[in-house]
């Protein structure tokens, strides 16, 4: 079997803010293409 492996940095990685009170919106922080392609 063959494919494509797509690593995708997770929302708990970026958008955090220190006193971790809320996160930003996920499409401020990952481009458009990166989400769809993990979609």
């Amino acid at each position: 079997m063959t494919g494509t492996l797509y690593l995708v940095p997770t929302p708990l990685d970026f958008g955090c803010l220190p006193d971790g009170s809320a996160a930003a919106p996920l499409t401020d922080t990952l481009p458009e293409a990166t989400l769809r392609a993990a979609a």
